[in-house]
């Protein structure tokens, strides 16, 4: 990096890894241009993140998205697409990303919002045949209306293991008091699945609980063990951040783990780092004021978790 790279690629963005080694780096934000242009950034790395250019613009069309703007999670209005968490090789070689935002037709109000015309926004699809420096809009994941806020933040993992490899299963939140809800693809994102809400079974009985948060994020480990993370936003009022499993391939969820009980902003992130070993990074602070949210001291932690299969 050097001072004319900025703050470089520190957002909620992506990146993904080509099969010549280059690693491609994005921006969340494509700032919005013209009618319906957005621009955003991309860096560059051919040696495994020793070394990185850039930013260079990138640009993306996105039919249908709202002109006048987007609402981010508290109803203010945006002038930007959003890519975020989630960017993989598609079988042709074209590049496919996660993103969200609220569309003309979504007019549906944000529970809480106060600004006039935040409508709900929707899950949809980038797709890209030149490494990224263009983008168009590739589909819909899940559209509105849904729970507090539609579908928002997705993030998407492609099966390597057992009998459904190549299936997409995309996870997205709905609010800050909701499920998480989940949605599946066998056809490289052509179509999905009716969107359903998560929950975990905690009893021996087969009882359930809802799996509530926000921004979610989805890995399968190497033997095919699926892990989310998130956390819980103050609204909830059950503060902490969380891991839960899946061992049927997304089917059904368990073992909701709690990862401590401070008051959170509800960002998480989870790797494999190892086989059977976990890095899980989250905010947590020392507030105990719910009001004081906003204006609180957040501290960046980052844990290892073995997992370890229960024998039977």
């Amino acid at each position: 990096m050097n001072a004319a790279q900025g703050a470089g690629p520190v957002t909620e963005g992506t990146a993904v890894q080509l099969k010549d080694g280059r690693i491609l780096i994005f921006d969340i934000y494509f700032g919005h241009l013209r009618g319906k242009l957005y621009q955003g950034k991309r860096w560059v790395s051919p040696d495994g993140l020793k070394t990185i250019s850039g930013p260079e613009a990138i640009h993306a069309v996105v039919q249908g998205l709202r002109e006048r703007g987007s609402p981010n999670d508290r109803g203010d209005i945006v002038w930007r697409a959003n890519m975020r968490r989630s960017m993989w090789v598609a079988s042709n070689g074209d590049l496919m990303a996660t993103a969200y935002g609220q569309f003309e037709t979504d007019v549906t109000p944000i529970e809480y919002s106060q600004v006039a015309g935040t409508g709900q926004p929707r899950s949809y699809l980038l797709r890209s045949s030149d490494e990224g420096l263009t983008w168009a809009y590739a589909g819909d994941i899940a559209v509105p209306p849904n729970e507090q806020e539609g579908f928002v933040e997705p993030v998407v993992v492609q099966l390597k293991h057992g009998i459904r490899a190549g299936r997409l299963i995309c996870q997205m939140r709905s609010g800050r008091e909701n499920p998480i809800y989940q949605t599946e693809s066998d056809d490289e994102g052509k179509t999905w699945t009716k969107p359903h809400p998560l929950r975990w079974t905690y009893s021996r009985f087969g009882r359930h609980r809802a799996i509530v948060g926000v921004d979610p994020d989805l890995i399968e480990m190497s033997d095919g063990t699926l892990v989310m993370s998130y956390g819980h936003k103050p609204d909830y009022q059950d503060h902490g951040n969380f891991l839960a499993f899946s061992l049927d391939q997304g089917a059904t969820w368990i073992c909701e783990t709690r990862l401590d009980w401070s008051i959170t902003q509800g960002y998480t992130g989870v790797r494999e780092v190892s086989p059977g070993t976990l890095f899980v990074v989250y905010s947590n602070t020392g507030e105990v004021q719910v009001s004081n949210y906003r204006n609180a001291t957040f501290d960046i932690v980052g844990r290892t978790v073995v997992v370890t299969r229960a024998r039977r």
